[in-house]
């Protein structure tokens, strides 16, 4: 263990993005297999990886530092309020949502899980 420790300590870097692929794509040999009807790409995989990476490389102190790091930001109070209200408002919709244009139909699948139409 000291010596994946240690390994892990001076490529930090390189851990964080094979964990994050790893998880990430931790579907796709499940479905080769014939054990699931679809591949997923799971999404969590860069977060999970990084708080992985974090725990085994720095521990405790590391997670309060990654902590500190989330909660400070330098800006005045009026941009937090931006933040936090933007992803409330109707500005931040799909223009086509808001001009009234019409969603596309993929004959009621969307196309993020392969419902694109198939041409014969």
């Amino acid at each position: 263990m000291p010596r994946f420790h240690n390994w892990l300590q001076h490529h930090r870097l390189a851990a964080f993005f094979v964990l994050a692929y790893v998880i990430a794509w931790s579907s796709w040999p499940v479905y080769a297999l014939g054990m699931m009807p679809r591949m997923e790409f799971l999404p969590i995989g860069p977060l999970a990886a990084a708080v992985i990476v974090i725990g085994l490389a720095e521990g405790r102190a590391g997670y309060k530092a990654w902590g500190r790091r989330f909660i400070r930001w330098r800006v005045g109070w009026a941009w937090y309020a931006v933040a936090v209200c933007s992803a409330t408002t109707p500005a931040c919709r799909p223009t086509e949502y808001r001009s009234g244009w019409p969603w596309p139909h993929w004959g009621g699948r969307s196309p993020a899980a392969g419902g694109a139409a198939k041409h014969s």
